[in-house]
């Protein structure tokens, strides 16, 4: 909001003036609005993943690109550091209580996490010049983001190397195998109900509320 306010841009659109655009950023990246009109600063940036994979390159970079330094080197120095603690229930878990720099994740001693609401993901390991990025929604499964780190940082991130591995046709034929059978699992269940005629478009009063909403109701549609 203090970015709109100053330049009369949303943030996204002056971050793409000044850097983004210059990094390879998609142009048709925008952000979600709120009611008041304002854009959504900490959870509502459409991109795609390789967006996501730039500009957690660029941190990764220390804010430079091509030779260029566009982000103060110090304060990227920083930003990628632990500044507070993140364990304040007293709790452990090998993952998240790493520490939180400026916006940005401590997930491990030699990296760092940019961490999407949904999971979405950029982690990012400096000792290995690694980065992966996910963009799945795993909200609705709290374990998901635990064995996502688990399996980066347990398997696969101690296995890169230098030299690339072998021909391995066994395993290839094996790994075509297993991707040939993979399905989207979905659970069918019933289009319509019952009780959908007793509620769509009947016109629900909502309470005082800031928004200044009165009231709002349900359609149903094929």
């Amino acid at each position: 909001c203090i970015i709109e306010k100053l330049t009369g841009k949303t943030f996204l659109d002056y971050l793409k003036e000044k850097v983004l655009l210059e990094i390879g950023f998609s142009r048709e990246s925008f952000t979600l609005r709120e009611p008041g009109g304002y854009t959504i600063g900490d959870s509502g940036v459409m991109c795609t993943a390789r967006d996501l994979a730039l500009f957690a390159r660029f941190i990764m970079n220390g804010g430079a690109w091509n030779g260029k330094q566009y982000i103060d080197p110090a304060f990227m120095e920083q930003a990628v550091m632990k500044q507070v603690c993140n364990d304040l229930d007293g709790s452990f878990a090998s993952y998240d209580t790493g520490g939180y720099g400026y916006l940005i994740w401590k997930t491990h001693p030699d990296g760092f996490s940019l961490v999407g609401m949904g999971d979405q993901l950029a982690v990012c390991d400096s000792k290995h010049d690694f980065l992966a990025v996910i963009t799945s929604d795993n909200q609705a499964n709290r374990a998901a983001r635990h064995l996502i780190y688990h399996g980066l940082y347990h398997d696969l991130i101690p296995s890169i190397g230098d030299q690339p591995l072998p021909e391995d046709p066994e395993a290839q034929a094996l790994l075509e195998t297993y991707l040939a059978g993979r399905k989207l699992v979905c659970k069918e269940g019933a289009k319509h109900a019952a009780i959908e005629k007793a509620v769509s478009n009947v016109r629900y009063l909502a309470k005082s509320n800031s928004l200044g909403i009165r009231w709002f109701c349900l359609s149903t549609e094929d």
